[in-house]
């Protein structure tokens, strides 16, 4: 057998690539998964091979200096459990070396899988761009047989995204139609912009992101660099968190310095009650098939704002 193009039994180390794994109707090869799947919920009760090193329910600023002081001392962030791997005897696993805060490092991967008694693709996902984040999912099609199924869920997607670029093409035709600058944050304490798919998102969405990068990581954003952008619509998805825990943060954050909740209170998003909570690890924060959803969502958020202009 080439693993590399009938894999049958796939080690999924992103929760982006589990979601990309089911998406294409490949559930049933799925035999272990990172300790952050948990979408769909026929994989939860899937063997979990990693496990984070980062107590979640921390606050904000101490799990960002945690990851500061682990990424200063070179110390991986998750642990990889090499006796399960190597028992679930995989053909594929999927990962990436893009970001050590997101997933295990590649170079633990290769170093459990040097001595496997069967052959074993380790497939490198290294989404950047909203056009890498599809690619993403016709490399793991190759990988695993290119099945019909898998064919059809990608045109389906495709479809999709074409639809919101066609109705976003003619929304932008009319003449009083700008778009708005539109800043996605995904921490909070200290405040980050987005990167990566993000801003590219945005901007297929119909908006235009003041301030994070396409291809870029996300970055520390002052409160000054984020009042002179003073961006139309805010979008708020922390990394990791769900809505609620997204909003109590924003709350606490803003509880804790006076001066901070009047700049805050002083952003024309907020003020116009364009500031729009999400679940991060849902919508934003994954590369995988429910971009297309935020894609969607975000499209209707900007022509929502285009109709208030009106």
């Amino acid at each position: 057998m080439n693993p590399a193009s009938d894999a049958k039994r796939i080690i999924s180390l992103l929760p982006g690539a589990t979601e990309w794994v089911c998406q294409l109707g490949l559930a049933d090869r799925l035999v272990g998964i990172s300790h952050e799947c948990d979408f769909p919920d026929l994989v939860t009760g899937l063997p979990r091979v990693t496990r984070s090193k980062v107590d979640a329910s921390l606050s904000s600023r101490e799990i960002d200096d945690l990851v500061t002081s682990f990424s200063d001392t070179r110390t991986p962030l998750y642990e990889l459990n090499e006796t399960l791997l190597r028992s679930l005897k995989p053909d594929l696993i999927l990962t990436q070396n893009l970001c050590n805060v997101c997933a295990v490092n590649e170079r633990d991967v290769l170093r459990c899988t040097e001595n496997l008694e069967q052959k074993c693709l380790i497939l490198d996902l290294p989404a950047r761009s909203m056009e890498d984040v599809m690619t993403d999912a016709r490399e793991i099609w190759k990988a695993t047989g290119t099945t019909r199924v898998g064919a059809s869920a990608i045109e389906t997607l495709d479809q999709r995204v074409a639809r919101v670029h066609d109705t976003v093409t003619r929304r932008l035709s009319c003449d009083r139609v700008n778009r708005p600058s539109v800043t996605l944050l995904e921490w909070l304490d200290p405040l980050y912009c987005s990167g990566h798919w993000t801003p590219q998102l945005i901007e297929w969405a119909g908006g235009i992101d003041p301030i994070g990068q396409t291809g870029k990581p996300s970055r520390v954003l002052t409160w000054e660099e984020l009042t002179k952008a003073n961006p139309n619509i805010l979008l708020v998805a922390c990394c990791g968190m769900d809505e609620e825990r997204t909003r109590s943060e924003m709350d606490a954050v803003l509880a804790a310095s006076p001066k901070l909740d009047d700049v805050w209170h002083g952003l024309q998003a907020v003020r116009g009650q364009h500031v729009h909570f999400f679940d991060g690890s849902a919508f934003f924060n994954r590369p995988g098939p429910r971009l297309i959803d935020t894609l969607e969502k975000v499209a209707e958020l900007v022509a929502a704002w285009d109709e208030s202009q009106a």
